[in-house]
C-alpha cells in the first residue's frame, strides 16, 4: 500500500520522465493499493494560487477523475493524523510533507516520493 507525495502525484500527470522506473512501475501495478492524502489537493490549491505552482493547474481542475480514473483511496485529515504531524522531529519544515510522513507512520503506507528529506523519518520510503 503506498502513499503519493504531493510532487510524485503532479509529476505522473505533466512529466512522468521525471520519475523514477520503480516509481512509474508501482503506480502502473493494478495490483498495488495507492492513496493520496487530502492535504495533496490543498497544498496544490494554494501553491497554485500563489503562482508557485501552474504547471499543476490542470490537475487540480481534474484532481477527482484523476483519482477515480488511477484508483487513487483519499485519505482524509483527522485530527490524530495532525498531532502526530506536529510532534515529528522538526527535520522537515514544510507542513504538508509533515502531514504525510504523519499519515504514512499511523497507517502503515509506503511514501512514493522524490523528496530525500522523507528518508530521515521512520518510514518506508520509494524515491
Amino acid at each position: 500500500m503506498f502513499l503519493l507525495d504531493t510532487n510524485v502525484f503532479i509529476r505522473y500527470q505533466v512529466a512522468p520522465e521525471k520519475l523514477s522506473k520503480a516509481i512509474i512501475e508501482i503506480i502502473k501495478e493494478q495490483e498495488n493499493q495507492l492513496y493520496i492524502s487530502s492535504v495533496v489537493a490543498w497544498e496544490i490549491s494554494i501553491k497554485t494560487a500563489k503562482g508557485k505552482l501552474q504547471i499543476a493547474e490542470s490537475v487540480l481542475q481534474t484532481y477527482s477523475e484523476i483519482l477515480l480514473q488511477m484508483q487513487i483511496k483519499e485519505v482524509a485529515i483527522i485530527g490524530q493524523h495532525t498531532i502526530t504531524a506536529g510532534a515529528l522531529p522538526a527535520i522537515h519544515q514544510d507542513p504538508f510533507d509533515r502531514l504525510i510522513i504523519a499519515q504514512a507512520t499511523l497507517l502503515g503506507l509506503t511514501v512514493l516520493t522524490t523528496d530525500r528529506t522523507f528518508e530521515l523519518y521512520n518510514i518506508s520510503v520509494i524515491n
